[in-house]
């Protein structure tokens, strides 16, 4: 079913604003109603979309994890290093948008969920006996140090290659699985 245009509409001015209020304070800071007023709308239309501020960003990281999932298999990179590499590029191209966010924010929540989207969606094209990382403490382990090197990179200001960071990973991983 599509949704009406006045409703994507709305939710994209809702997303919009709330992503410059990301850039000039945490998330604990913003309020519903600050975004109402910066978005000119009433609370009723806010709370047609989203139950809270929070709920609204958990919408706006899956949409994140969801475009990059998209793009990762668009190309077809099944392999743990490109999805990892491609995680980087993409962030790098974003990264006027994200510094701020990171720096302020100081909250790696939304890699860790990118990440880990990113690796089921590779195990999931998987045979069982192949699957990379089948181990949930493993795989969660290998999610949160890839979000945490990416997120440290993000707020740090970016300043290595997006290729020296998957680089990095890269190798922190082997370390972490012994391959």
């Amino acid at each position: 079913m599509k949704t009406d245009m006045r409703v994507r509409y709305t939710q994209m001015i809702i997303k919009e604003v709330f992503a410059g209020l990301l850039k000039e304070k945490p998330v604990r800071q913003i309020t519903v109603k600050e975004i109402c007023e910066k978005a000119e709308i009433n609370r009723t239309t806010f709370y047609k979309h989203y139950a809270d501020v929070y709920d609204l960003l958990e919408k706006v990281e899956d949409e994140a994890a969801d475009s990059l999932v998209n793009l990762i298999n668009k190309h077809g990179q099944a392999d743990s290093g490109q999805v990892i590499l491609t995680i980087c590029r993409e962030i790098y191209k974003y990264q006027d948008e994200l510094k701020e966010f990171f720096r302020k924010n100081q909250d790696t929540d939304i890699l860790y969920k990118i990440t880990v989207r990113c690796f089921l969606n590779i195990n999931g094209g998987r045979k069982d006996e192949d699957r990379f990382l089948s181990d949930p403490m493993n795989f969660g382990a290998f999610a949160g140090m890839i979000g945490g090197v990416i997120g440290y990179w993000a707020g740090s200001g970016m300043k290595e290659s997006p290729q020296e960071i998957a680089g990095a990973i890269h190798e922190y991983a082997e370390g972490l699985i012994g391959k």
